[in-house]
């Protein structure tokens, strides 16, 4: 923990689309409005000044542990550290919220107003009200997981809510939402003060008002995702360590559900590649080529559409189990078994992201298209393979929920809900991988002529 590290949930859901679009107009003009900001005096002097302190405050933190973990604490001797967790779900988080919320209210930027007026003095006494609360959401955090005493993964099975795993996670997805997403706000609400303050800046000129109002909306949007992100954080402390893990398994299942859109959009020939658009160039030979490659392309899409729509299935067969939950996470299992049981799954996640990348390039080649090939029938391999070490991982951590204490052999019963999907996914990549066979057959004969 030498430095932030952010899990791929929370966690980041900045709208980059948004933030390439102003970046470079942005920059081009910090330097000047920097200048301007020294020569604003009164409130708005004083609003942006402190602004700047808060972004220089909160923008950056070290994540150092300086202790030992101890392997025989108790849930006792961990009781300051639950009072914390109960105070930042309970109290500072909210107050984050609500500071939040009334200083768009104080640069009037709650309803889009026309011709906003924004209230200085509101702005810098809300902005006093942030930075006390920052400063003890960001102690309490750091509190909680880098001081002592802190809990060893291998035995913390026993710690229930106070699992190192969950003590990280919580000091990673908080300072997220300070780092990433507040101090980005607050840097882009001192912009916007210093067009709407300074004398010289004509307020009916169409491309001041047009200025102002992106970054009046950059505010707005970039409020509401960091809203939902402290929402999302005070319910996550509430989750079971296994509700934990369905929720990112959802999240995996969501982000299936795109892959098969671009996959049936391959298949229609309507996929296009960001930054692809219109390319192709070249003569009759050229496009002959290009089109043989794009019906390989669509053969091996279709082909790998049931891996796809399998690992679907093996999602929300986790996260979203339909009358009562099959399944419970066996409650002896610590902090270093559930962060292996997310590895595996990550390594099935990434594989099949693989998968879909290679399928995308190849139908809109940018260069030669076999070595792609070649690799997706490694990718399909390494696939299978790591989803059976997932399934391994899960059988061994995961038994059955039930609540009539009767004795279900935990192994037949994951058997039940999993054999038949570990075939068939089997089975989908042994199919693609025939294709890519006959495919790259194809390829070598197009050669030849």
């Amino acid at each position: 923990m030498d430095g932030l590290g952010v899990p791929a949930e929370s966690d980041t859901m900045a709208d980059e689309a948004m933030e390439s679009e102003v970046e470079d107009e942005d920059k081009s003009e910090s330097g000047s409005q920097s200048r301007e900001s020294e020569t604003l005096s009164g409130p708005i002097g004083a609003v942006i000044k402190v602004l700047d302190k808060l972004n220089g405050k909160y923008a950056f933190s070290l994540n150092q542990v300086f202790c030992r973990s101890e392997t025989d604490l108790t849930i006792d001797r961990l009781n300051e550290k639950a009072e914390l967790v109960n105070d930042l779900q309970t109290s500072l988080l909210p107050s984050i919220r609500t500071q939040l919320v009334a200083l768009l209210q104080s640069l009037d930027l709650s309803e889009y107003p026309i011709h906003p007026c924004p209230n200085p003095e509101s702005t810098a006494a809300i902005l006093s009200k942030l930075d006390g609360i920052l400063h003890e959401t960001r102690s309490a955090v750091e509190e909680i997981a880098l001081e002592s005493p802190l809990p060893s993964d291998e035995h913390d099975h026993h710690l229930k809510d106070l699992k190192i795993f969950r003590l990280n996670h919580l000091l990673w997805k908080t300072k997220a939402i300070i780092q990433n997403h507040l101090c980005e706000i607050l840097g882009i609400c001192g912009l916007y003060i210093v067009m709407w303050g300074h004398e010289d800046m004509d307020r009916e000129d169409s491309k001041h008002q047009a200025r102002l109002s992106n970054w009046r909306k950059d505010i707005v949007e970039m409020s509401v995702t960091c809203k939902d992100l402290i929402d999302d954080l005070i319910g996550w402390i509430s989750l079971s360590d296994f509700a934990m893990l369905q929720k990112e398994w959802r999240v995996s299942s969501k982000k299936v559900d795109r892959m098969l859109v671009a996959l049936v959009e391959i298949s229609n020939e309507t996929y296009s590649r960001p930054g692809t658009e219109g390319t192709q160039t070249g003569g009759e030979d050229d496009r002959a080529v290009n089109e043989a490659h794009r019906a390989r392309a669509i053969e091996l899409a279709r082909s790998a559409t049931p891996i796809i729509k399998l690992a679907r299935i093996f999602y929300d067969k986790l996260s979203k189990p339909t009358g009562k939950k099959p399944f419970m996470l066996n409650a002896g299992i610590c902090s270093k078994g559930i962060d292996a049981l997310r590895d595996k799954m990550r390594s099935f996640d990434t594989q099949i992201d693989h998968i879909l990348g290679l399928l995308c390039v190849i139908y809109q080649p940018d260069g030669d298209i076999e070595p792609r090939i070649k690799s997706l029938k490694s990718v399909t391999f390494q696939t299978w393979a790591c989803l059976e070490k997932a399934l391994l991982r899960l059988a061994f951590h995961l038994k059955p929920a039930n609540s009539d204490g009767r004795n279900y052999d935990a192994q037949n019963n994951f058997k039940t809900w999993f054999l038949a999907l570990e075939y068939q996914f089997r089975l989908a990549c042994y199919n693609l991988n025939q294709t890519i066979t006959s495919r790259l057959g194809d390829s070598d004969g197009d050669e030849s002529d």
